[in-house]
C-alpha cells in the first residue's frame, strides 16, 4: 500500500476524488452551472498541487509517485513532467532574471493589466522548448537517462488516450469538460508566477517574489501564497510553509506581504488602469541588503534583444 509522507496530502487525493466525481456528474447528467465553477475552482487548486507533488512527491513508494503522476496530469491538464525542465531546472536557477522563459518583463518592464492578461500565453510560448530539449537530451545520453524520456512519452500517451477518447465520444461536452478546466488551470498558475514576481526585487535574496499570506487562499491552494520561502527551500513541504515564512517574515519588503490576493489584484489592474500600479521601494531596505548569487549565463537561445525592449 502507498503511503503519504505528510498526512494533510489527502488533500491532494479529495480534491482529485471531487474534480473526477464533478466530471463524471457533469458528463453523465448534463450541464450545471453550480458543478461547473466547483470543477473549474477546483481545476485551479490542482495547479498548486502538481507544482507541490513535482517538487517532492506526496508519497514515499516511487511507484505511488509515477502513478499520481498520471491523476495529477489528468487533473491539472497536462502531463506534469513539464514542471521539471520549465520550473525546477529553468524559473528556480535563474528567478526572473535573464535565462527565465518565465520573466514577467520580456515585452515590458510596466505592469499592466494587459500584460498580466497575455503573460500565460506568452510564459507558455518560451517555455515549450525548454520542453523540447528535455525530452531530446534525456534520449541522446543515452539507456541510463532514457527512463526520464519514456516516463515523459507515457504521460503524453495515457494524458493524450484520455483527452482524445473523450473527444471522440463528444467533442463539445469534453472541450467544455476538459478543456474549461485545462485552461483556468494552467492560466492561473502561471498568473499567479507573474504576480508573485512582477516589479520585486530580483537579485535579492528575500525581496524577489510577493507573498499573499491571508488564511483563506492559502488553505484551498496549498499555501501557494508563500512565495519567498518557496524559492529559498523549494523541496520543503507546503505544510511547513507558512512557519518558514514567520521566522524569515522581518527581513521581507512589508508591501510584498500582502493579507488579501484579490485585494491586491483589484487595486493592481482595475484600479492601476487609471492610477498606474503600487511599485515597491527597495531602496535602503534590510531585504535587498542580501543578493542572491548570480546565476549561470543565460542559454544562448535567450536573445534579450529579441525578447524584450526596455523602450516598451
Amino acid at each position: 500500500m502507498p503511503t503519504l509522507k505528510y498526512q494533510v496530502d489527502v488533500r491532494m487525493i479529495a480534491y482529485a476524488i471531487t474534480m473526477v466525481a464533478l466530471f463524471a456528474t457533469l458528463w453523465i447528467t448534463g450541464f450545471s452551472w453550480p458543478a461547473y465553477l466547483m470543477l473549474l475552482f477546483f481545476a485551479m487548486c490542482m495547479g498548486p498541487a502538481a507544482h507541490s507533488h513535482a517538487h517532492a512527491g506526496i508519497f514515499h513508494q516511487t511507484w505511488a509517485n509515477r502513478a499520481w503522476d498520471y491523476v495529477l496530469s489528468f487533473c491539472y491538464g497536462f502531463p506534469i513532467f513539464v514542471w521539471i525542465p520549465t520550473h525546477m531546472m529553468n524559473h528556480h536557477v535563474f528567478g526572473n532574471r535573464p535565462g527565465d522563459a518565465t520573466i514577467t518583463w520580456r515585452l515590458t518592464r510596466k505592469d499592466t493589466t494587459w500584460m498580466a492578461a497575455i503573460y500565460p500565453v506568452v510564459s507558455s510560448y518560451y517555455q515549450n522548448p525548454l520542453t523540447m530539449h528535455y525530452l531530446q537530451d534525456n534520449w541522446k545520453r543515452g539507456p541510463g537517462r532514457r527512463t526520464r524520456f519514456w516516463e515523459a512519452m507515457a504521460q503524453y500517451a495515457v494524458w493524450g488516450a484520455f483527452v482524445g477518447g473523450f473527444l471522440w465520444l463528444d467533442w463539445r461536452r469534453a472541450l467544455l469538460y476538459i478543456g474549461g478546466p485545462t485552461a483556468v488551470s494552467l492560466w492561473m498558475v502561471m498568473f499567479f508566477n507573474y504576480v508573485q514576481h512582477v516589479n520585486c526585487d530580483a537579485e535579492s535574496k528575500w525581496n524577489h517574489s510577493r507573498n499573499f499570506v491571508g488564511p483563506v487562499l492559502n488553505a484551498w491552494l496549498f499555501n501557494n501564497g508563500y512565495h519567498t520561502v518557496h524559492h529559498w527551500k523549494p523541496t520543503e513541504h507546503w505544510s511547513k510553509l507558512p512557519e518558514l515564512h514567520a521566522s524569515v517574515s522581518h527581513l521581507i519588503h512589508p508591501e510584498l506581504q500582502l493579507p488579501q490576493v484579490f485585494v491586491y489584484l483589484f487595486r493592481t489592474y482595475v484600479v492601476g488602469i487609471f492610477i498606474g500600479p503600487k511599485i515597491p521601494d527597495f531602496t535602503g531596505h534590510v531585504g535587498s541588503e542580501e543578493r542572491l548569487p548570480k546565476p549561470p549565463p543565460a542559454p544562448r537561445s535567450w536573445d534579450p534583444k529579441q525578447v524584450y525592449s526596455e523602450a516598451a
